[in-house]
């Protein structure tokens, strides 16, 4: 038996060789490389140190070793946990299926036997069945999913399939690379070989706007980090206040958001009603600029014009609104300068009336900002500023037609509308990236955001947009800010205080607090998280369980989270935590408490809790395995359940001398 494992220890080193030689002439063009099958037959047919079938059931390293590499492939959608449960025979017949259609001799009812296994240890699935397209659904999909979502570029869930969001996503990574010198990436939408190359890759030298992580559920939580923008402003409409910065004084190019200025200055100097003809300077405009579009020599109404600039973002309608008003282009452009002086916006220089790119034609967030709030005083500015359909009658040169805003953030069928934003405009040239201005109203209170260069993704802007408005009345509406006492390794207090969502300093750590609650049938009370918890939505949890906050010690923190959560008061006088569990950014007291509750008389957080139950020991484990629970260590629950009702490490009392 001994030479036999030998044997089989030295073919598998034998047949790994002969992959990493293959593997490395795949670098070489040109090379010739030994067929995929004829490599997988190799190993089958040589034998392979893999060992026995893994079958559902099966529990331990090897199991752990299996799941790593399914969860690697995207084909697993848990977190690797040694136990060949439900979603592990899932992941395995997935990844059965999908080389079966490809030509492989495999079995296809979960169990990992041998051929099984050797292919997927190879190398030669790690990149499979690329291009990656709309319409795919397989592990490859959601491996690229979990990528996108941890670079910004998608949000949501890795659920393997190829939709639309999927696409763009790609598409605003493509656009990124291009962006940035990539030659050999086309915008596509398509995983192509090139485009997940680059997307496993380190990615050095590529400008990747990647927000931190954002807790949906608090708006408060928002800082400049999860913003997409290179700078952004926030403030109060009303008071000037600025409520959130993110390099809101450096100089940016404001592409067609210039037009908020030509508006201004547009309604100031001009006539509303007044029929005029638009002089030639509507047809002097870049190529490739925006139209309203409005011929030379045509006549129509002087609002018209004030309309398409900022509906339609129309160039030609700038050049004209500048002539009419002004006599030329270049003397408007004077005045707009003047105009920005006045205003005390000492970050603003203007090159014309449109935003098209110019090096000496720039602003800041906070110009953009206090110019916006300016012009917003003004009754027809506002008006105009707030359209999003607009009927032009008949002109001398065309019949009448529907100027129709398509700002996403203002569409109710879109997933990034945002109910109390009123009027904006966007921007965009090359250098400029996405750009937006927008203000918002909710309960008298009115916002103005600003925001510049945000990411390769025009639907980026939406995002920001909507976080920081979320952000801004929360804060004006009283919500508070939540602070943490920061301990040192030995759980020593260090005096420093910080907001709970504002990052940590270097090796500051802080308390967290769970409880659970058991009856007399040694049944856990386990709550389900809402469907909008930034982290594990949906999920079934412990009792409860939370941050323990300034000034509170581990107990009232627990209690306080019982009675915020469930409604309930578990009165913890005297009771010390059964355990606490260190983890990277603190610690983790848990308490375990018997009490006969009726889940009836709960009354659940709403915007935390969704539903409460009873649940068994076997249960609870159970729901780990099929992915309903927060994947806690499967040792960690059996702990808990058998640590209920006692304190310490042993199941007898300790004795009085040790």
């Amino acid at each position: 038996m001994r030479y036999f494992v030998i044997y089989l220890a030295a073919i598998n080193l034998i047949t790994f060789c002969v992959y990493g030689a293959d593997k490395r002439r795949a670098k070489i063009q040109g090379a010739r490389r030994v067929p995929e099958k004829t490599l997988f037959a190799l190993a089958l047919l040589l034998g392979s140190a893999l060992g026995e079938d893994l079958a559902p059931g099966a529990k331990g390293e090897a199991v752990e070793q299996l799941q790593k590499r399914l969860y690697y492939l995207g084909f697993l959608s848990i977190q690797p946990d040694g136990d060949y449960g439900p979603k592990t025979v899932e992941a395995v017949t997935d990844f059965q299926t999908f080389f079966r259609a490809r030509g492989y001799n495999l079995r296809g009812d979960g169990v990992a036997d041998a051929a099984t296994q050797a292919l997927l240890f190879s190398d030669e699935v790690a990149d499979a069945d690329y291009p990656l397209k709309q319409g795919d659904s397989n592990g490859y999909v959601r491996r690229a999913q979990r990528r996108l979502i941890e670079l910004g570029y998608l949000f949501g869930a890795a659920d393997g399939d190829y939709g639309q969001n999927t696409a763009d996503a790609v598409r605003a990574f493509q656009q990124m690379l291009i962006d940035n010198g990539a030659e050999d990436i086309t915008a596509s939408g398509e995983a192509d070989e090139n485009t997940l190359h680059y997307l496993y890759s380190e990615l050095l030298g590529f400008d990747i706007c990647t927000p931190t992580m954002y807790n949906d559920g608090n708006p408060l939580s928002l800082r400049a980090g999860n913003l997409y923008a290179q700078a952004a402003v926030l403030i109060d409409a009303d008071s000037g206040e600025v409520l959130l910065d993110k390099n809101a004084s450096e100089r940016m190019y404001p592409a067609s958001t210039t037009k908020i200025m030509t508006l201004l200055l547009g309604i100031e100097r001009g006539n509303f009603e007044e029929i005029v003809t638009t002089p030639a300077s509507a047809g002097q405009v870049p190529g490739d600029s925006s139209r309203m579009p409005v011929n030379p020599g045509e006549r129509l109404r002087y609002q018209d014009l004030l309309y398409g600039l900022m509906i339609r973002s129309g160039n030609d309608a700038a050049n004209a609104i500048a002539t009419l008003t002004a006599g030329s282009v270049d003397a408007f452009v004077e005045r707009m300068n003047q105009k920005a002086q006045e205003l005390g916006l000492s970050g603003t220089h203007y090159d014309n009336p449109h935003g098209y790119q110019s090096e000496t034609h720039y602003t800041t967030a906070q110009d953009m900002a206090s110019l916006t709030r300016y012009a917003l005083q003004n009754e027809q500015f506002r008006e105009v500023f707030t359209t999003h359909t607009y009927q032009v009658p008949a002109t001398s040169d065309r019949a009448a037609r529907t100027l129709q805003c398509s700002y996403l953030i203002f569409d109710p069928d879109s997933e990034y509308y945002d109910e109390d934003a009123v009027g904006g405009k966007t921007g965009f040239t090359s250098a400029a990236g996405y750009c937006f201005v927008c203000y918002a109203e909710r309960d008298g209170v009115e916002l103005i955001a600003v925001i510049f260069k945000s990411g390769s993704n025009g639907t980026n802007r939406w995002t920001d947009a909507r976080r920081m408005f979320d952000y801004g009345f929360a804060l004006r509406g009283g919500m508070t800010v939540e602070y943490l006492d920061m301990y040192d390794e030995d759980r020593r207090p260090t005096g420093e205080t910080v907001e709970r969502f504002g990052g940590f300093p270097d090796g500051g750590l802080h308390m967290v607090v769970h409880v659970c609650i058991f009856d007399r049938q040694g049944r856990m009370l386990i709550q389900r998280r809402q469907e909008t918890k930034a982290a594990w939505p949906g999920r079934w949890d412990l009792s409860a369980g939370g941050c323990a906050l300034a000034g509170e010690t581990s107990r009232q923190a627990a209690s306080r989270e019982m009675r915020e959560e469930l409604g309930f008061d578990p009165a913890l006088e005297g009771v010390r935590p059964a355990l606490t569990v260190n983890f990277s950014r603190g610690f983790d007291d848990l308490y375990l408490i018997e009490r006969d509750v009726d889940v009836q008389n709960l009354r659940l957080q709403a915007d935390e809790v969704m539903d409460v139950r009873w649940a068994a020991r076997e249960e609870v484990l159970q729901m780990i395995d099929a992915g309903a629970f927060i994947p806690y260590r499967r040792s960690l629950i059996e702990l808990l359940f058998d640590m209920r009702g006692q304190m310490g490490m042993l199941p007898v009392p300790w004795p009085e001398r040790t």
